[in-house]
């Protein structure tokens, strides 16, 4: 039993905080997560533990050094514990593999920001997704700049002359020559990003508005057009195959044998349909590295199930609801993410 490690565990202070063992070489091979750092480090070097807990053993035997981090709360050594995780990806820990790499809607951080389709996170700014689906991203996409009319462009503005042919087509306002000023554009930018939070009813109800409003002054083109976009609307919920209501903002998310599946519902459009690699892994596990390591959107509501009340009490802040199924859509919508599961492991 190495001595060093010992000595060290026996000087921790019982409080919140992250521990992290490391081999001959220095090399991080497991990072925890304690409430009280002492009591759980020393757990490890018990013949009790062993006898139950294999892993907890070789970590033991392979361990040559120990660091730790204190915290304030277990809520902290939580979050902390994933990022360590998700970055280090020490050999003993169970982390969130890609099984696929999955796109994303991507809002630059430029003063007329604009859309783009990205499979990384390297730039600033926004990211919406991931989805599932090329194809539905690309309708999406094209939805978003006939109601939006952000521009997708990343060219410098400010050597720009004249608009491109997607002004022309009502596709985008043209900031490059200052069609729209920085005020409208900004709204325009702050309505696309409700609809892709789940907004979409929203969305919805002011283009029936306006066309009734345009059909009532006669001006019938006008309002040939706003029908065209609902009708792109339409195609979009019919391209996902999976019913849901308007009003429903949600991740749906199923853990089970090795593989996470996670639905991602918003404003009753099914924009996600996707599968992890996820050995060993739990629930909160997905939802450490998911979410907070890998800096995705947290939803409105999650639905999970198998979380403890101390674990639902840990994310009460982020997420306005957390837990089981709390009718018989999101009881149907959990049933399609295990049958996700049990689709991939055919």
């Amino acid at each position: 039993m190495n001595e060093k490690i010992l000595n060290k565990a026996s000087q921790l202070p019982e409080e919140p905080g992250v521990y992290i063992f490391k081999d001959q070489k220095g090399v991080v091979v497991y990072v925890g997560k304690a409430k009280k750092l002492k009591r759980r480090v020393l757990s490890y070097f018990r013949e009790s533990t062993w006898a139950k807990n294999e892993k907890a053993k070789r970590i033991a035997e392979e361990a040559e050094d120990l660091d730790f981090i204190m915290v304030t709360s277990e809520r902290e050594a939580l979050l902390l514990e994933a990022n360590l995780i998700f970055n280090g990806k020490p050999k003993y820990n169970v982390f969130l593999k890609d099984s696929r790499t999955y796109p994303y809607i991507y809002i630059s951080a430029d003063q007329y920001p604009y859309l783009g389709i990205t499979r990384t996170k390297e730039l600033e700014g926004s990211y919406f997704g991931p989805y599932t689906s090329a194809g539905l991203v690309r309708k999406l996409l094209e939805f978003l700049q006939k109601v939006f009319r952000i521009r997708t462009c990343s060219y410098d503005l400010s050597r720009v002359k004249k608009p491109c042919f997607l002004y022309h087509l009502k596709m985008c306002s043209a900031p490059c020559v200052e069609k729209v000023t920085p005020e409208e554009y900004r709204e325009q930018l702050s309505a696309l990003t409700d609809f892709l939070e789940g907004d979409t009813l929203k969305v919805r109800e002011a283009l029936l508005k306006r066309m009734t409003v345009l059909s009532e002054a006669m001006q019938f083109e006008r309002a040939a057009e706003i029908r065209d976009i609902l009708s792109s609307m339409d195609d979009l919920y019919a391209f996902q195959g999976v019913e849901a209501s308007l009003d429903l903002k949600a991740d749906i998310l199923a853990v089970s044998t090795g593989l996470a599946a996670l639905l991602q519902v918003r404003g009753g459009m099914l924009l996600g349909k996707l599968v992890f690699d996820f050995p060993d892994g739990t629930p909160i596990d997905f939802i450490t590295q998911f979410y907070y390591a890998k800096g995705n959107r947290i939803p409105k509501a999650l639905i999970v199930t198998g979380l403890k009340k101390k674990d639902i009490k840990q994310f009460k802040r982020d997420f306005q609801y957390i837990g089981d199924p709390r009718d018989e859509q999101e009881e149907r919508l959990l049933s399609i993410a295990f049958k996700n599961i049990d689709e991939e492991q055919k």
